[in-house]
């Protein structure tokens, strides 16, 4: 009797185990993602930037303006920064920003390393602390026709254009600077600013000077009254091997 009741015990133990067990294996309830919102980030290029109407008026005469020196580009980073004329900046546009040019004037540059040429409008001013390495600084897009964009910098030409639609001499007298001073070379040594402008002291006798400007000393021309004077001037200053010449503001002299 005794062995009996155990074996229904132990029967009971098995039942209930097989129990568990099938309890145990059934899958659990899933959840369809079908119906799920993910959000992914596109990361997309930067949209053309819609240029803001402005009146129709013929652009500042610049022609006679000629300088070499190297030219820069702006970045991604500066796509929608608002520009001296008042627009934004399009790393699409063709536009470059110049120290002192008139503003909407236009300027032919060209890549001096492989002669690639492109027309750009003076939209911006370069600072202080850019004039004194930098011409010029060119959009994206106009830095990517004369293969500027391959490079931070690269030697260049720039020649001011004349207005398309104004051939009255008021315009150029307009555009013209009344002193015009080119910077052709910076030094850290007094000796190598002294010994350049002594160089310089035949052709151009009490027109250049050294200028010191925080820790550097400048070798400076000037002052010319007009573009033609200081085209003639960077034409002279190429037989003596000097190309990378800056316009320097009135304001800095």
């Amino acid at each position: 009797m005794k062995a009996l009741k155990t074996l229904i015990l132990a029967s009971n133990l098995i039942f209930l185990l097989i129990e568990l067990t099938a309890c145990s294996s059934t899958p659990p309830k899933t959840h369809s993602t079908q119906n799920m919102t993910v959000n992914v980030p596109i990361v997309t290029p930067p949209k053309k930037i819609k240029p803001v109407p402005k009146a129709k008026q013929p652009p500042p005469d610049s022609s006679g303006y000629i300088a070499q020196g190297k030219a820069s580009w702006f970045g991604i980073n500066h796509h929608g920064a608002k520009m001296a004329n008042g627009e934004l900046y399009d790393l699409y546009g063709m536009t470059a920003a110049h120290a002192t040019l008139p503003l909407f004037s236009r300027v032919q540059v060209t890549n001096l390393l492989n002669d690639r040429k492109v027309i750009v409008t003076i939209t911006d001013r370069l600072p202080e602390t850019e004039s004194q390495h930098f011409l010029l600084k060119l959009s994206y897009w106009a830095a990517r026709q004369i293969g500027l964009d391959k490079a931070f910098s690269a030697p260049v030409e720039v020649r001011g254009l004349a207005s398309k639609s104004s051939k009255s001499k008021k315009a150029t007298t307009v555009s013209q600077p009344n002193d015009i001073y080119l910077k052709v070379g910076s030094f850290s040594n007094p000796n190598d600013a002294y010994k350049l402008r002594n160089q310089l002291s035949n052709p151009f006798q009490n027109r250049v000077f050294v200028q010191q400007k925080a820790n550097q000393y400048q070798v400076r021309l000037g002052p010319f009254a007009n573009w033609n004077e200081s085209d003639s001037a960077i034409r002279v200053l190429q037989k003596y091997g000097i190309r990378n010449v800056l316009v320097v503001p009135k304001t800095e002299k």
